[in-house]
């Protein structure tokens, strides 16, 4: 899970240490605005999404209900298995007071930490030339969400973290001209290959992995 420092993008939240009160809002008009810079089409090979965990522990945040709301509409949002919050982009709501509200049955502490990864559809078909693609726009990305003056003090990518389906199957190797280079060892279902491995491959080489590739994030130089 990659997650930022700047303040714009951090979204923090607290539910009150009062065992009556199990509710907690905050702004929906930030999460809007990058939820429509994601859907620009120089962004069409990622996607942004945001998970719902629990602060200091990697369970996902144990609510009983999510809902919008800007005073006069409201509806429930949908929370997959894995925290992952399914935000609709409403533009009908009123951004001054549109809310999400989080319901759980004690107090916790829980944060929307931000995730932004490589759409499902490219998976299907992995080549050097992509990952090359993937990588200017990771970066492209992680600077429009930080406005300026903030992408002049973004961290810079170093690497994309690969997750494979099956950890016994795993490992990458890349193909060109006749010989082979080892990315990550078989055993391995997780794996970085660094930005400069990624820019040594030739277009006219070719990606091999020993398990369905499930998600490619970025990883941010620390």
């Amino acid at each position: 899970m990659t997650k930022l420092s700047l303040s714009a993008l951090a979204l923090i939240f607290v539910s009150s240490s009062v065992m009556a009160s199990t509710e907690t809002s905050f702004t929906y008009g930030g999460i809007y605005k990058s939820l429509k810079t994601a859907q620009k089409t120089e962004f069409s090979q990622l996607s942004l999404n945001f998970f719902l965990k629990e602060t200091g522990t990697t369970n996902i945040c144990p609510t009983t209900r999510v809902y919008l709301s800007d005073g006069e509409s409201s509806y429930d949002l949908s929370v997959t298995k894995l925290g992952k919050l399914l935000l609709p982009l409403d533009k009908k709501l009123k951004q001054d007071h549109a809310a999400i509200t989080l319901v759980t049955d004690k107090p916790v502490t829980c944060h929307l930490a931000m995730e932004i990864a490589v759409v499902d559809y490219e998976l299907e078909q992995i080549n050097p030339k992509k990952t090359g693609q993937w990588l200017l726009q990771f970066q492209a990305m992680y600077e429009k969400l930080a406005g300026w003056p903030g992408k002049y003090f973004m961290p810079e990518i170093i690497g994309l973290k690969f997750h494979l389906a099956q950890a016994e199957r795993g490992g990458g190797v890349y193909h060109n001209d006749g010989t082979t280079t080892i990315l990550a060892e078989p055993s391995k279902a997780t794996f970085i290959i660094p930005v400069d491995v990624l820019s040594s491959f030739e277009d006219t080489g070719s990606l091999e992995f020993g398990a369905a590739v499930l998600k490619v994030t970025p990883i941010l130089e620390k």
